[in-house]
């Protein structure tokens, strides 16, 4: 139920931003993101905190209490008025905020006969939004990996506990720096498939395959910083790219879609990660499978990175 009620929060806020913030929905998103990773690194000590004051019982009471003021933010969600709505529609200009060398505008689309296909199986007329819902899958699996092992990472390769814990700080402060530089690459209009998901993913490769290999906690701590870095990048980057690889009837769908992958890679992540550890007794072989995953992706998402054509006509109506 947790994960349910979650789900359905960051549908709608997504949704409601690119309603209201048409044309800086790319750099919102990555702003989002930002403030994910910045939740994933104070939740966990807040919850220990909760739990040594007032026990585990008490304390998820307490954290309860906490999220029901969300519910204060739902109720402030409106619809956009009709003014803002035309005010935020996009022109060619725009188009500059997701990325000036690789969005195009929308071509007009053309109406179907009543779009007898449905609405899911015109959406994948979009060709490119396979591809991206594949790298997010891959993404999100070696996201969650990465966040499980990085601790045990350490202990496996003799760390103390107190080094250990360091390597996940590293790795979070990494993911909060990387979604800054997102921000950047967003508003300045340097996003692309490039620099969000073809550089990162390739130093994502690399570093896990160091973290695999290395023994030194000063070098541990480096490429966990560097594989924060990098997944930072390209969890921020993902959900700003979407408005510029399908039409905007589709995005709402195209968001959904995103997080049932997103969704689906998490557990994956998880149960996968777990059994190769038990398989082979070792995390080194986890990280390693990461790398793995990683170049593997990479040539498809370094073929389209240089296709000159984003949204394809999907058969719907431009509104």
């Amino acid at each position: 139920m947790y994960g349910i009620g979650f789900g359905l929060l960051n549908y709608p806020t997504f949704i409601n931003m690119e309603a209201h913030f048409r044309d800086q929905f790319s750099t919102l998103s990555a702003v989002v993101s930002l403030f994910d990773f910045i939740g994933v690194a104070v939740m966990p000590p807040v919850l220990q905190a909760l739990k040594d004051e007032y026990g585990l019982e008490q304390g998820l009471v307490v954290y309860g209490a906490i999220m029901l003021h969300l519910v204060v933010v739902g109720v402030c969600y409106r619809e956009p008025s009709n003014t803002e709505a035309s005010m935020s529609l996009r022109t060619p200009s725009d188009q500059n905020e997701i990325g000036k060398t690789f969005t195009e505008n929308p071509p007009e689309g053309k109406k179907s006969e009543e779009n007898t296909n449905g609405t899911f199986c015109s959406i994948l007329r979009h060709r490119k939004l396979i591809l991206v819902l594949v790298i997010d899958f891959i993404i999100g699996y070696v996201y969650i990996s990465w966040a499980l092992f990085l601790v045990s990472l350490g202990t496996s390769v003799g760390l103390e506990g107190s080094d250990a814990v360091v390597l996940s700080t590293a790795g979070g402060a990494g993911g909060l720096a990387g979604n800054v530089i997102v921000i950047f690459l967003f508003y300045f209009g340097y996003m692309n498939p490039c620099t969000g998901w073809v550089i990162p993913i390739t130093i994502n490769g690399i570093s896990f395959i160091g973290c695999a290999l290395a023994r030194d906690f000063r070098l541990l701590a480096g490429l966990s910083f560097t594989n924060g870095l990098a997944l930072g990048t390209t969890c921020g980057a993902s959900y700003g790219l979407v408005p510029s690889m399908v039409c905007r009837d589709h995005l709402p769908h195209a968001v959904i879609l995103n997080y049932i992958v997103s969704g689906t890679a998490v557990q994956f992540g998880g149960i996968f990660s777990g059994f190769l550890h038990d398989m082979t007794g070792s995390t080194q072989y986890v990280f390693a499978f990461n790398g793995l995953l990683c170049f593997l992706v990479l040539p498809p998402v370094a073929v389209w990175a240089i296709s000159d054509k984003s949204i394809e006509d999907c058969g719907s109506e431009s509104k």
